[in-house]
Protein backbone atom coordinates (compact mmCIF):
# COMPACT_ATOMS: atom_id res chain seq x y z
CA UNK A 1 0.00 0.00 0.00
CA UNK A 2 2.79 2.26 0.78
CA UNK A 3 4.19 1.83 -2.50
CA UNK A 4 0.93 2.84 -4.46
CA UNK A 5 0.74 6.03 -2.47
CA UNK A 6 4.25 6.49 -2.98
CA UNK A 7 3.76 6.12 -6.81
CA UNK A 8 0.34 8.37 -6.99
CA UNK A 9 2.14 11.07 -5.06
CA UNK A 10 5.26 10.82 -7.37
CA UNK A 11 3.05 10.60 -10.27
CA UNK A 12 1.23 13.38 -9.02
CA UNK A 13 4.03 15.65 -8.49
CA UNK A 14 5.41 15.00 -11.75
CA UNK A 15 2.01 15.86 -13.44
CA UNK A 16 1.67 18.69 -11.69
CA UNK A 17 5.16 20.49 -12.53
CA UNK A 18 4.65 20.02 -15.74
CA UNK A 19 1.11 21.99 -15.93
CA UNK A 20 1.99 24.92 -13.20
CA UNK A 21 4.05 27.84 -13.91
CA UNK A 22 7.78 27.64 -13.81
CA UNK A 23 9.12 31.18 -14.33
CA UNK A 24 7.71 34.72 -15.77
CA UNK A 25 9.56 37.45 -18.03
CA UNK A 26 7.99 40.90 -16.80
CA UNK A 27 7.91 43.92 -19.54
CA UNK A 28 7.34 47.04 -17.53
CA UNK A 29 7.29 50.86 -17.51
CA UNK A 30 6.77 52.78 -14.37
CA UNK A 31 7.84 55.77 -12.47
CA UNK A 32 10.86 56.32 -9.66
CA UNK A 33 10.56 59.40 -7.16
CA UNK A 34 14.32 59.39 -6.14
CA UNK A 35 14.49 60.72 -2.36
CA UNK A 36 17.45 62.49 -2.50
CA UNK A 37 16.99 66.41 -1.86
CA UNK A 38 19.51 67.87 -4.07
CA UNK A 39 18.53 65.33 -7.29
CA UNK A 40 15.02 66.38 -6.78
CA UNK A 41 16.01 70.26 -7.11
CA UNK A 42 18.12 69.41 -10.24
CA UNK A 43 15.75 66.50 -12.14
CA UNK A 44 12.60 66.72 -10.40
CA UNK A 45 11.02 64.31 -8.28
CA UNK A 46 9.88 61.82 -10.60
CA UNK A 47 11.70 59.67 -13.40
CA UNK A 48 10.04 57.43 -15.88
CA UNK A 49 11.47 54.51 -16.74
CA UNK A 50 11.70 50.92 -18.17
CA UNK A 51 13.24 47.15 -17.87
CA UNK A 52 12.54 43.77 -17.67
CA UNK A 53 12.78 41.07 -15.13
CA UNK A 54 13.18 37.35 -15.18
CA UNK A 55 11.44 35.09 -12.86
CA UNK A 56 12.03 31.38 -12.13
CA UNK A 57 10.23 29.08 -9.53
CA UNK A 58 11.93 27.40 -7.11
CA UNK A 59 9.64 25.15 -4.78
CA UNK A 60 5.86 26.27 -4.54
CA UNK A 61 5.48 29.99 -4.35
CA UNK A 62 9.47 30.49 -3.15
CA UNK A 63 11.29 31.80 -6.20
CA UNK A 64 14.33 33.95 -7.71
CA UNK A 65 14.26 37.39 -10.05
CA UNK A 66 16.53 39.27 -11.83
CA UNK A 67 14.92 42.87 -12.42
CA UNK A 68 17.08 45.47 -15.07
CA UNK A 69 15.67 48.85 -15.60
CA UNK A 70 17.07 52.33 -17.06
CA UNK A 71 15.48 55.86 -15.80
CA UNK A 72 16.96 58.72 -17.16
CA UNK A 73 16.45 62.62 -16.59
CA UNK A 74 17.50 66.00 -17.97
CA UNK A 75 17.82 69.01 -15.51
CA UNK A 76 19.50 72.40 -14.60
CA UNK A 77 22.63 73.08 -12.61
CA UNK A 78 22.35 74.55 -9.79
CA UNK A 79 23.57 77.83 -10.46
CA UNK A 80 24.21 78.26 -13.76
CA UNK A 81 21.24 76.61 -14.96
CA UNK A 82 23.03 74.90 -17.66
CA UNK A 83 21.17 71.45 -18.98
CA UNK A 84 22.76 68.18 -17.13
CA UNK A 85 21.84 64.97 -17.59
CA UNK A 86 21.52 62.10 -15.40
CA UNK A 87 21.17 58.22 -16.08
CA UNK A 88 20.15 55.64 -13.39
CA UNK A 89 20.25 51.65 -14.32
CA UNK A 90 19.98 49.95 -11.37
CA UNK A 91 20.01 45.73 -11.27
CA UNK A 92 18.12 43.91 -8.90
CA UNK A 93 18.21 40.32 -7.54
CA UNK A 94 16.60 38.53 -4.64
CA UNK A 95 13.95 36.04 -3.16
CA UNK A 96 10.02 36.38 -4.74
CA UNK A 97 7.48 34.65 -2.29
CA UNK A 98 4.12 34.08 -3.99
CA UNK A 99 3.06 34.36 -7.66
CA UNK A 100 -0.40 36.37 -8.22
CA UNK A 101 0.37 38.33 -4.84
CA UNK A 102 3.78 38.74 -4.36
CA UNK A 103 6.65 40.19 -1.76
CA UNK A 104 9.96 40.81 -2.95
CA UNK A 105 12.99 41.04 -0.88
CA UNK A 106 16.50 41.96 -2.58
CA UNK A 107 19.90 43.73 -3.40
CA UNK A 108 20.66 45.77 -6.14
CA UNK A 109 23.69 47.31 -7.67
CA UNK A 110 22.98 50.82 -9.52
CA UNK A 111 24.73 51.91 -12.22
CA UNK A 112 24.68 55.44 -12.29
CA UNK A 113 26.37 58.91 -14.32
CA UNK A 114 25.85 62.10 -14.75
CA UNK A 115 26.68 64.69 -17.97
CA UNK A 116 27.57 67.63 -17.07
CA UNK A 117 28.75 70.98 -19.41
CA UNK A 118 32.10 71.89 -19.23
CA UNK A 119 34.08 73.19 -17.14
CA UNK A 120 32.43 70.85 -14.54
CA UNK A 121 33.13 66.76 -15.25
CA UNK A 122 31.13 64.25 -16.33
CA UNK A 123 30.77 61.23 -13.17
CA UNK A 124 30.14 57.80 -13.71
CA UNK A 125 30.49 55.31 -10.95
CA UNK A 126 27.83 52.43 -8.79
CA UNK A 127 26.65 51.47 -5.44
CA UNK A 128 25.23 48.84 -3.85
CA UNK A 129 21.45 48.71 -2.08
CA UNK A 130 18.77 46.87 -0.91
CA UNK A 131 15.24 46.36 -2.32
CA UNK A 132 11.39 45.37 -1.43
CA UNK A 133 8.63 45.30 -2.89
CA UNK A 134 5.23 43.86 -3.62
CA UNK A 135 2.17 43.75 -5.75
CA UNK A 136 -0.19 41.65 -7.99
CA UNK A 137 -0.80 39.75 -10.90
CA UNK A 138 -4.57 39.86 -13.13
CA UNK A 139 -4.79 37.30 -15.63
CA UNK A 140 -5.60 38.51 -19.05
CA UNK A 141 -5.55 35.53 -21.88
CA UNK A 142 -3.50 32.33 -21.85
CA UNK A 143 -0.06 33.22 -20.27
CA UNK A 144 -0.74 36.79 -20.56
CA UNK A 145 -0.87 38.52 -17.55
CA UNK A 146 -1.32 42.47 -16.51
CA UNK A 147 1.07 43.17 -13.49
CA UNK A 148 1.59 46.04 -11.10
CA UNK A 149 4.01 46.76 -8.43
CA UNK A 150 5.43 48.61 -5.86
CA UNK A 151 8.62 49.04 -4.37
CA UNK A 152 11.03 50.93 -2.01
CA UNK A 153 14.67 50.70 -2.89
CA UNK A 154 17.43 52.34 -0.67
CA UNK A 155 20.99 53.45 -2.76
CA UNK A 156 23.44 55.70 -0.93
CA UNK A 157 26.77 56.76 -2.54
CA UNK A 158 29.42 59.20 -0.80
CA UNK A 159 31.40 61.23 -2.58
CA UNK A 160 34.51 62.30 -1.52
CA UNK A 161 36.08 65.79 -2.46
CA UNK A 162 40.19 66.85 -2.80
CA UNK A 163 39.27 69.31 0.81
CA UNK A 164 38.39 65.98 2.75
CA UNK A 165 35.01 66.61 2.97
CA UNK A 166 31.99 64.30 1.48
CA UNK A 167 28.34 64.29 0.73
CA UNK A 168 26.38 61.43 0.66
CA UNK A 169 23.36 60.88 -2.45
CA UNK A 170 20.43 58.93 -2.29
CA UNK A 171 19.94 57.21 -5.05
CA UNK A 172 16.91 55.33 -4.18
CA UNK A 173 13.24 55.99 -3.55
CA UNK A 174 9.68 54.76 -4.06
CA UNK A 175 8.85 53.24 -7.58
CA UNK A 176 5.73 51.33 -9.29
CA UNK A 177 5.56 49.38 -12.06
CA UNK A 178 3.07 48.45 -14.72
CA UNK A 179 3.19 45.93 -17.49
CA UNK A 180 2.69 42.73 -18.92
CA UNK A 181 4.27 39.35 -17.69
CA UNK A 182 4.40 36.45 -19.89
CA UNK A 183 4.46 33.09 -17.95
CA UNK A 184 5.66 29.53 -18.81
Amino acid sequence: MKKKIVFILAFLFIVSAGYSERGSIFLFGGNQWVSDKDIQDIYGINFLRYGVEINIDGFKSLGFFLKFSHQSQYGKTTYTKEETFVEMNPIIYGIKFGSRLFVKIGMMNMRFQEKNPAPMVDFKDSTSGYYIGGGGRLKIIGPINLQFELAYTKSDYTIKFNDGTSSTIKLGGISTDVGFTITF
